[in-house]
């Protein structure tokens, strides 16, 4: 969502490259899958490893007099299996410790890197995760102004730094960019009026028959056979609705912004009541939009991995192999996902998919 009052004179590239940069942030994942499987294959590998799973105690393999007899004892799945588990566990715990509380923290964080980049290039993020439930990046510039040259953007970060110009929070004096969003069901249906429009010209231009087809407002569209002038128009209306409803300009329509309490935070919900059109803009100082990135689902891939880990293990009796069929179950979702979010974009914001890397 452009941030401004007329988008016609704004440059399409800055839409484009957030829009990569926002793909990029889709894939992100805090885990370090490669890495973790090299660790724990150095750890499982070693003959210590190999020893406690035996199915005899140490102090029994310590007096054997061959250690050929020891190599001859089978190991018992129910040590085995536990094992490896409760190492995988551990150390992808101390991983995901490090990025989240270390890393992100006093090195990079890629999620507020995004929010600034938002600022820079004067450009706010809109997603709607459920109908009437999402995630607000406000990205509007405290300049007013990004198309400009080097120079003037150093003058421009320059003027933020010694605080002589607005601050970049949606609210006056304020810089919180991020929000939680419950909304009236009418933003959505309004949206959904919109692509209505657009479908209906596309399906009324390729109907020689005259036979009405049924529209899926959220459906997929193929943009390549959309008029260029009405799906411009209509990108264009989207951004304005969108840029009315942010600035408190829409009739229909308006928003609150505050903070949770203490017991909506703890069980993650939302206790307001939207009524009249009124919808609540919750701040948020964790980035939760993080949410419907793949970095989101880190809990679920780290659950899928370590049990296709083990269920490989018992086919194959090799960590080898189990990490390798793993890292490869990984590339494969991660890969599926990046196209999924790529295509979601594109159907959404209406973007041609042929400037996206």
């Amino acid at each position: 969502m452009h941030s401004g009052t007329d988008i016609t004179d704004v440059s399409i590239w800055r839409s484009y490259f957030i829009a990569n940069e926002w793909i990029e942030l889709s894939v992100r994942r805090r885990i370090n899958i490669g890495l973790h499987l090299f660790l724990i294959i150095f750890v499982l590998e070693t003959e210590e490893f190999h020893k406690f799973c035996k199915l005899a105690p140490q102090s029994y393999l310590n007096l054997l007099p061959n250690k050929n007899y020891a190599d001859e004892i089978p190991e018992c799945i129910a040590i085995r299996i536990p094992t490896i588990a409760s190492l995988y566990i551990i150390m992808i715990l101390i991983q995901y410790f490090y990025k989240k509380f270390f890393k992100e923290n006093f090195i990079c964080n890629k999620l507020n890197e995004f929010i600034d980049l938002c600022s820079v290039s004067n450009i706010s993020v809109f997603c709607l995760r459920y109908k009437k439930y999402g995630y607000y990046i406000h990205g509007i510039s405290p300049h007013g102004q990004s198309d400009v040259n080097m120079l003037e953007m150093y003058r421009l970060l320059d003027m933020e730094e010694s605080d002589l110009c607005s601050k970049r929070g949606l609210l006056p004096n304020t810089d919180q960019q991020t929000f939680e969003m419950y909304l009236p069901s009418i933003i959505h249906e309004l949206l959904k009026e919109y692509r209505r429009r657009l479908l209906e010209t596309a399906a009324i231009s390729h109907n020689n028959n005259n036979n009405k087809r049924p529209i899926n407002t959220f459906g997929n569209l193929n943009l390549g056979e959309l008029d260029m002038a009405k799906m411009v128009s209509t990108y264009v209306q989207i951004n304005n609705f969108l840029i009315n409803f942010i600035a408190h300009m829409l009739d229909k329509a308006d928003y609150r912004v505050q903070d949770k309490t203490s017991m909506e935070s703890m069980l993650d919900f939302e206790s307001s009541s939207v009524s009249q059109g009124i919808g609540y803009f919750y701040n948020d100082s964790n980035n939760l939009f993080e949410n419907i990135l793949f970095s989101g689902l880190e809990t679920t891939l780290i659950t899928l991995e370590l049990i296709t880990f083990i269920i490989v293990d018992l086919l194959s009796h090799d960590y080898i192999i189990d990490a390798f069929v793993t890292y490869l179950l990984s590339l494969f979702i991660q890969s599926l996902y990046g196209r999924f979010a790529r295509k979601n974009l594109v159907q959404k914001t209406l973007v041609d998919e042929r400037f996206l890397f």
